[in-house]
């Protein structure tokens, strides 16, 4: 069984590693709505990805400026770095994944920050994927996210 996500994310902060995707009595980071998407994602599609990890941190977040304790700049850091719900193994691709509750197209720039953040701290490079799992489409949103190749599912 491939290790791609394993060896991917050893420089991330992520919740925790799923080998294979598990249905979870919560999901960490997901609430409400992007919970239960995400938990009726896997009863449709339980053995859909070969791994997932939750809650992976991306990009450098905030510095403080002036005089603060390490401990300060470190939770300052933490807390205002961007969240990728889910990330996935699936095929040799990793997925990027983004749960959504009532879309709109803002979810496009989401995603493609999220893309750009997790390759900037990649030592080597791997094929991504784009995902959305969501409970509804409209004609524009549908438009852009088959032209920008981000696989979406309804549920």
């Amino acid at each position: 069984m491939s290790k791609l996500l394993e060896t991917t994310l050893q420089n991330f902060t992520h919740t925790r590693l799923d080998r294979p995707a598990l249905r979870l009595r919560n999901y960490p980071h997901l609430i409400g709505g992007d919970s239960e998407l995400w938990d009726k994602f896997l009863i449709k599609n339980p053995s859909f990805f070969d791994a997932v990890s939750y809650d992976v941190r991306v990009g450098e977040g905030m510095v403080l400026a002036g005089e603060w304790s390490q401990e300060i700049a470190d939770m300052a850091k933490t807390l205002s770095q961007r969240r990728i719900d889910v990330i996935a193994e699936r095929a040799g691709y990793i997925w990027l994944i983004e749960l959504k509750v009532d879309p709109g197209v803002s979810l496009i720039g989401q995603l493609e920050a999220y893309k750009i953040l997790f390759l900037k701290e990649l030592e080597k490079p791997v094929l991504i994927q784009m995902f959305t799992i969501i409970n509804r489409t409209s004609p524009d949103l549908t438009t852009v996210l088959n032209e920008k190749n981000i696989r979406f599912e309804i549920i």
